[in-house]
């Protein structure tokens, strides 16, 4: 793999700050890339139609996590599209909870991300805060990003890696989500199937 043509195009299911872009860190130094460029497809389907229409050499996606299992759109997009899986690493997950402008725990609280994210966290925080409700969102970072824009509804929570606090320039509420010890994401890294007699 570190023979392909340089810059490396990368698609990857998230957008700054995921575990994804983190992932992607993790693979270069493992097959020495010495260039690459990140596409954010935000989806697991997004990083396929990238790959397959060409503007990706490579894909990355989360597939399960050992605090949430299967991560569904991933699971669907595996079985609608060709490729070749061309590696697996495991990266771990520190989330926080992220918040912008005033912020108060009495009052309603919505906390927006990822279905997988909210699916594991969501017991503790219905523990933290009396009044909750859950939006998803197709990624973590992108919920970072949206967060930062002013998108969100007042008394707003995001559950997000630790990096987006310094990526967007976020407080941090919390940074102990009883769930990270050992949340680990389980990334493939895939490429388009050779063509047959190829």
């Amino acid at each position: 793999m570190s023979e392909r043509r340089s810059p490396l195009r990368i698609a990857i299911q998230g957008e700054r700050g995921s575990t994804n872009e983190q992932a992607i860190e993790v693979l270069a130094r493992k097959h020495n890339w010495q260039d690459c460029t990140i596409l954010y497809a935000v989806s697991t389907d997004g990083v396929f139609r990238a790959l397959h229409s060409g503007e990706a050499d490579l894909g990355t996606f989360a597939i399960r996590t050992t605090r949430g299992g299967w991560v569904k759109e991933s699971l669907e997009a595996i079985f609608r599209f060709n490729f070749c899986k061309l590696d697996q690493i495991e990266v771990p997950i520190d989330h926080v909870l992220l918040y912008w402008g005033r912020f108060d725990p009495g009052e309603k609280v919505t906390v927006v991300s990822h279905p997988q994210a909210i699916k594991v966290h969501r017991s503790f925080l219905i523990g933290q805060f009396p009044e909750v409700r859950f939006q998803q969102e197709a990624d973590t970072g992108l919920a970072a990003k949206k967060l930062k824009e002013g998108r969100y509804p007042k008394n707003t929570l995001i559950i997000a890696p630790r990096s987006c606090a310094r990526l967007y320039n976020l407080p941090v509420l919390s940074i102990h989500l009883e769930k990270n010890r050992g949340y680990r994401a389980i990334i493939w890294l895939v490429g388009r199937s050779p063509e047959p007699g190829g």
